[in-house]
């Protein structure tokens, strides 16, 4: 399963044909107006995960327009004159993949969709506010009172959403999940992976598959039979083996080496190579000064063979809970 068959992706994939005003998630490998990042504030922040954040702040922005997000004024990063900083911004110091708002291409153009977290969500982690704050402003957002968590879509109306999204969302069935989506984001068809990798309440929650291309999926593959990970790779590999997407069409599976590391400081890792982030032209590739990374170089130069490879050194982000994929989220230029 580690073998294309069909074209790799281009460096801007186009949108689907004939489309029309219908509203979709667009692909984060589709063309971007500008990236946002959010700078990361944690109770690990250190000068190694500072350092971290601005080699991908300087990575996307040697692709295009990338404007960073702090929520404090003293937080904010020493980047005049390569990057817009974004200061006091409620969105700022955390996950953009996990709470930031979905860009969505419809009736209105490009439109948001804010995720407001429920009261009673298991996941502890303080409400935004309702107020309007960037990446939002001069957009029209819609909100919704799904807390959606992880999502990733292959632009033509197929979405891998983590199977943690119900424990998200208490007395959510899957159904109106589905259905919820259907209406903000044009998902017509939802696959639901098996779980997360890692442990989601401690904040080392990532998703064990996502889109390469429409049709083709990479999943974390870790077969070290003693890993917890294992599990949910081998029911990942199985459940995406046998679904289609939203035109019908076979998902191909491509396998994607975990890292040989397994354990630090006497607990299991959970690094992975999918938090991988793109930027328009390049893809900003985790690296953890290990024997698989050269392998995951090949794999992902194979899959994204249009776009540059740019490595970087993810330890310091994985060990705070967070991967470099979740930092970026790319806004669609206007329609």
């Amino acid at each position: 399963m580690s073998s294309l068959s069909e074209p790799a992706t281009a460096a801007h994939e186009r949108a689907p044909r004939d489309v029309g005003d219908r509203r979709r998630l667009p692909s984060e490998r589709e063309l971007r107006e500008t990236t946002w990042l959010s700078w990361l504030r944690t109770s690990s922040t250190s000068r190694w995960v500072d350092a971290a954040c601005e080699a991908v702040t300087a990575a996307a922005a040697d692709c295009g327009p990338v404007s960073v997000l702090v929520d404090t004024y003293d937080l904010a990063p020493d980047l005049e004159g390569q990057v817009e900083v974004v200061a006091g911004s409620d969105l700022g110091g955390g996950c953009l993949g996990a709470s930031g708002p979905s860009f969505v291409i419809g009736e209105q153009g490009v439109q948001a969709v804010d995720w407001t977290r429920p009261e009673r969500s298991t996941v502890p982690r303080p409400r935004r506010r309702r107020s309007q704050s960037p990446p939002l402003v001069g957009l029209p957002v819609e909100r919704s009172t799904l807390d959606l968590g992880t999502i990733d879509s292959d632009g033509w109306g197929t979405a891998l959403l983590a199977s943690d999204t119900l424990e998200r969302n208490p007395g959510w069935t899957r159904e109106q999940v589905a259905e919820e989506l259907v209406t903000t984001v044009g998902a017509t068809r939802v696959i639901w992976l098996p779980r997360v990798i890692g442990n989601p309440e401690l904040g080392h929650g990532y998703a064990p598959a996502v889109f390469a291309a429409p049709g083709v999926v990479l999943v974390h593959d870790q077969q070290n039979i003693g890993h917890p990970d294992n599990e949910t790779t081998i029911e990942t590999v199985a459940l995406l083996s046998r679904c289609y997407d939203a035109i019908g069409r076979a998902l191909q599976v491509v396998r994607l080496p975990a890292p040989a590391r397994l354990r630090e400081d006497d607990a299991w890792l959970h690094w992975t190579y999918l938090g991988y982030g793109l930027v328009d032209g390049a893809v900003i590739v985790p690296l953890f000064d290990d024997p698989h990374d050269n392998l995951a170089l090949e794999i992902l130069g194979t899959v994204y063979e249009d776009r540059e490879l740019i490595g970087v050194d993810a330890r310091p982000l994985f060990r705070a809970g967070h991967s470099i994929g979740c930092l970026l989220r790319g806004q669609p230029p206007p329609r």
